[in-house]
């Protein structure tokens, strides 16, 4: 399972998670945004109100309960 909490990214609501080592992955992420204007507008908006909603206080409070879950997994 994930170690990210449930609210730490809205899939494809703000955006998408692409393979940081698949330039195929990520040009056809870029290309499917350029063809769908609306979408992209979408996700922008959605995207600021999401990152609106943060702060520092809570940013610490996602990065250790992510910490907390990843050294609780067995290895």
């Amino acid at each position: 399972g994930s170690v990210l909490p449930a609210h730490a990214h809205p899939y494809e609501q703000t955006g998408y998670l692409v393979d940081p080592d698949s330039p195929q992955d990520m040009t056809r992420r870029i290309l499917e945004l350029l063809a769908r204007p609306e979408e992209r507008e979408r996700m922008g908006r959605n995207g600021r109100r999401w990152a609106a909603a943060f702060n520092w206080e809570q940013a610490v409070e996602v990065v250790q309960a992510m910490n907390r879950s990843a050294l609780s997994q067995p290895t």
